[in-house]
C-alpha cells in the first residue's frame, strides 16, 4: 500500500483538466471529487474478487440485542464471511436470506440444521439465527469503507491506498468531474477512464 498526499493528486488532476492556475474549482471541491473518484476505484478493486481490503472484528455469542444481533463496525462496507468458534471448533457460517428468516421457528426444521447457526447483515446490525445459539465467538471478515481525505486542512493530508499505478484512474476521474463543473468537453478523458477501468 502507498500513502498518497492530497497535494500530489490535486496537482495532477489540475494538470489533466488544464486548471493549474485556475481557481474555478476550490480545493474543497477537488477533495470531494478525489474522494468520489477513490470510492469509484475502490469499488472496482473490491468487485475484482481480490482481497485487497480485509478487516476483522470479533463478537461474543450470544450477541447483545436479545442474543441475536449486534452493531457492525463503524467502517463496515461489505461482508466477506463469518467464522463461528464454539468448543474449540471453527466453522464457516452461511448467510441466511430473507426467506430463510424463520427456518428455525417451524416444526418442520430439520434437526441437524439446527446445530449450525446462520448470519445476516441487516442494516447496521449483524444478526444470527436460531435465537438459542450456543455460546462462542464469531469473527466477521469485512471490507472497510473506502479511504478518503478528511475535511480538515488539506495541505499535507494523505490517504493510504493500494497499488500506486492505479492512482491514474483517480486523477483522470477527478479531472473529468472538474471539467464537468466548467461544462467543458470531457470525451477524451472519458475514453481514457474507460481504458483505465
Amino acid at each position: 500500500m502507498a500513502e498518497i498526499q492530497f497535494d500530489t493528486l490535486s496537482t495532477r488532476a489540475k494538470r489533466r483538466a488544464d486548471m493549474v492556475n485556475s481557481s474555478f474549482v476550490s480545493e474543497d471541491e477537488i477533495k470531494d471529487y478525489l474522494n468520489s473518484s477513490i470510492a469509484e476505484l475502490y469499488d472496482f478493486l473490491v468487485k475484482s474478487y481480490e482481497d485487497y481490503f480485509v478487516k476483522t472484528t470479533t463478537y461474543t455469542v450470544p450477541l447483545t440485542t436479545g442474543g441475536t444481533a449486534d452493531d457492525l463496525p463503524s467502517d463496515f462496507y461489505k461482508a466477506l464471511g463469518v467464522d463461528f468458534v464454539s468448543g474449540g471448533i471453527t466453522s464457516t457460517l452461511k448467510a441466511f436470506s430473507f426467506t430463510e428468516r424463520n427456518i428455525y421457528n417451524t416444526p418442520y426444521a430439520v434437526i441437524d440444521r439446527l446445530a449450525k447457526p446462520m448470519y445476516k447483515v441487516d442494516g447496521s446490525k449483524i444478526k444470527m439465527i436460531p435465537e438459542n445459539v450456543q455460546s462462542g465467538t464469531i469473527t466477521l471478515f469485512y471490507v472497510p469503507l473506502a479511504p478518503e481525505y478528511p475535511n480538515a486542512d488539506l495541505s499535507g493530508n494523505q490517504v493510504e491506498f493500494i497499488i500506486p499505478g492505479f492512482i491514474e484512474y483517480v486523477v483522470v476521474a477527478t479531472a473529468i468531474r472538474m471539467l464537468m463543473k466548467e461544462e467543458s468537453d470531457v470525451s477524451a478523458l472519458e475514453r481514457e477512464r474507460q481504458q483505465l477501468a
